[in-house]
C-alpha cells in the first residue's frame, strides 16, 4: 500500500506542473500583442492668421499668410494649435 502513496503523490505533483504550464502558455496573448508595430505618428504645428483667418498653414514652411491679399507674417497673435497626425503608408 504505500506503493500506492508514493505514485499518486508524484502524480499529483505532476498534475500542479500542467496547470502551472497551461497558464504558462496563456501568456502568449499578450506577448503576441506587443509583437504588432505600433502606428507611425508625427506631431505637427499649425496655424491661422489673425489679420484675416486663413489656415491652417504649416508653422514650419509657411513664415507668411498664403492668402494673396493677405501674405502677412505669422506673429504672437497669429493662433496656434498641434496636431497628431497618422500618416498612412
Amino acid at each position: 500500500m504505500a506503493k500506492t502513496e508514493t505514485a499518486s503523490s508524484p502524480s499529483s505533483s505532476k498534475d500542479k506542473g500542467k496547470s502551472h504550464r497551461s497558464s504558462g502558455g496563456s501568456n502568449h496573448g499578450p506577448s503576441s500583442q506587443a509583437q504588432k508595430e505600433p502606428r507611425r505618428r508625427e506631431l505637427m504645428f499649425f496655424w491661422y492668421c489673425c489679420e484675416c483667418g486663413e489656415g491652417p498653414m504649416t508653422k514650419g514652411t509657411d513664415k507668411v499668410c498664403l492668402e494673396v491679399n493677405c501674405q502677412r507674417p505669422m506673429c504672437r497673435n497669429c493662433p496656434t494649435e498641434k496636431k497628431i497626425i497618422y500618416p498612412s503608408d
